[in-house]
């Protein structure tokens, strides 16, 4: 997202966990959409961290993935995308 752009302009939102980001916005009434590649570690702590910084949004069900290769990732995230309710 550019950085002129507001949170407040998309009712939903695919985000990459940086911590920064959630506490430079308010998230009130936003669907947050977790989507996580990882090296085999799974989710962690992840979706409680984002919960405590954005508790004023709804948090999705998390895609979470490994990642070892870029096509086999793409193809998956691409088919969850697919399946969210729009």
């Amino acid at each position: 997202m550019p950085l002129g752009m507001k949170v407040n302009d998309y009712p939903s939102l695919f985000l990459l966990l940086n911590g920064f980001f959630f506490s430079a916005h308010d998230f009130s009434g936003k669907t947050i959409i977790p989507l996580v590649t990882h090296g085999g570690y799974g989710l962690g702590d992840s979706l409680s961290v984002l919960a405590r910084r954005t508790p004023q949004a709804r948090l999705a069900d998390a895609f979470s993935m490994p990642a070892p290769q870029e096509r086999q990732t793409i193809t998956l995230v691409m088919d969850w995308i697919g399946k969210i309710p729009r």
